[in-house]
């Protein structure tokens, strides 16, 4: 599997989940082709070999276990990796999937990190070769060495995306990508506060649990620091929903919270809330 350039197969017979799941995946880097139904699905397999195939089970004209059926009958020793996309939380359901040939499966409702948790289990060490990491800004070279951060180029909003779970940050990049923004990523909060010592950036997205400095204190920081016309747009973002955590954010300077596991809609609105201001 070259990197960034494995093939997915993605078979839906709904035009809206095809679109979002080819949206996640294509931000990281995958060539993408669609199907949707299990027929499409085989007549793609048979011309093209995808390295992977994301397959929906619930479909019209031939099921997606009986297309992962048919695939295997038809090449026992394929190399193509299919996933099983499934509504059901049975475990008999799970174990006719594998049967029939899946190696794996998500649920729906899914989110990024439940495609990157599918992704890591089922390729194990081609998983770092085929998607793209998520690359901190360095702590150890001194700040003249340091090439200058990528910059928006379809978007004018400069956007610093802070937290020390790859998993959080890859989510957190593909929807900015879906909504047209480039972002720069920071593991901790003295990356944080590093990053905007070598430029300034409009918004942060903030993870409030973080190693070295937390994003409260990097919040806090950046609010006694900077002078009005620098402070950026901060957006907390933080597992728990409690009103007390809402207020700490809110005490340490931060102008919008968002829960994990973070959504779309979500972000959107945040980031019109801000441009709206």
């Amino acid at each position: 599997h070259p990197p960034l350039e494995s093939c997915i197969l993605v078979v839906d017979d709904r035009d809206s989940n095809r679109e979002i799941l080819s949206t996640i995946l294509s931000s990281w880097g995958f060539r993408i082709r669609e199907a949707a139904d299990g027929e499409a699905a085989i007549a793609q397999w048979q011309t093209w070999q995808p390295d992977l195939i994301f397959m929906d089970i619930r479909m019209p004209k031939l099921n997606g276990d009986a297309a992962i059926a048919r695939i295997k009958q038809l090449a026992p020793q394929t190399p193509t990796v299919i996933v099983a996309v499934t509504a059901s939380a049975f475990e008999s359901d799970c174990a006719k999937l594998l049967a029939a040939g899946c190696d794996g499966f998500i649920r729906k409702p899914f989110q990024p990190p439940d495609i990157l948790l599918s992704l890591e289990q089922l390729l194990g060490a081609q998983f770092q070769e085929i998607v793209p990491s998520t690359k901190p800004l360095p702590t150890s070279k001194p700040m003249d060495a340091v090439a200058t951060p990528t910059r928006v180029t379809d978007r004018s909003l400069q956007i610093l995306v802070a937290d020390d779970n790859a998993t959080n940050c890859q989510m957190a990049l593909a929807y900015l990508k879906h909504l047209g923004y480039a972002a720069d990523v920071a593991q901790s909060g003295l990356e944080v506060l590093y990053a905007m010592a070598l430029q300034s950036y409009d918004v942060v997205l903030m993870d409030v649990q973080m190693p070295e400095m937390d994003g409260l204190e990097a919040a806090r920081t950046i609010r006694r620091e900077y002078p009005p016309h620098e402070q950026p747009y901060i957006i907390a973002l933080t597992a728990s929903d409690e009103a007390s955590d809402r207020v700490a954010c809110q005490a340490a300077g931060m102008d919008a919270f968002l829960t994990k596991p973070l959504r779309l809609e979500q972000l959107t609105d945040a980031l019109k809330q801000h441009l709206s201001t």
